[in-house]
């Protein structure tokens, strides 16, 4: 159901397959749900630890790329926008990844991962707030479906499924 949200809010006109982004987001996606294996068989590690840690790794490894980049890049910025990265960085992406991490801890990966499905919810949500974004039928009607989909996969679980 959260997918068949998602591609009501998109609109199936505005999906297009270019093979090499498409390969790259299913290795996201590959990635992503190993992860949340991963991250759920360490439930014994502090969960604040082990988000620091992951995202700690993850800038790690993302610094060769930084440097490779073809492009140059101008630190002169202002201090107001440093601390606006550093604000986004540490409290939002920050906090709500230590959130995840309990979340999966104390749940299974499917139902933790569900969660992701609210994302371009509140993204709209936002943008109708601060950038007077209009919300139509469709957005409606594929929110609806994801909030469904997502409260089916909450619900039900497995093992009360396989008793019955």
């Amino acid at each position: 159901m959260g997918f068949i949200g998602l591609l009501i809010f998109i609109g199936l006109d505005e999906i297009r397959v270019v093979f090499f982004p498409v390969t790259l987001c299913l290795i996201g996606a590959f990635c992503y749900a190993y992860s949340n294996n991963v991250l759920f068989k360490l439930n014994h590690i502090n969960s604040s630890a082990l988000a620091s840690a992951t995202m700690l790794s993850g800038f790690v490894f993302s610094i060769p790329l930084f440097l490779s980049e073809p492009q140059s890049f101008s630190f002169d910025l202002s201090l107001k926008t440093y601390l606006a990265t550093l604000f986004l960085g540490l409290v939002s992406t920050g906090i709500s990844f230590i959130a995840y991490v309990v979340l999966l801890q104390r749940s299974s990966p499917v139902q933790a991962s569900s969660i992701i499905f609210l994302v371009p919810i509140t993204g709209i949500f936002w943008g109708a707030i601060f950038l007077n974004e209009n919300i139509d039928q469709k957005v409606i009607l594929g929110s609806l479906c994801i909030l469904v989909g997502i409260g089916l996969t909450n619900i039900f679980k497995p093992k009360k499924l396989l008793r019955d």
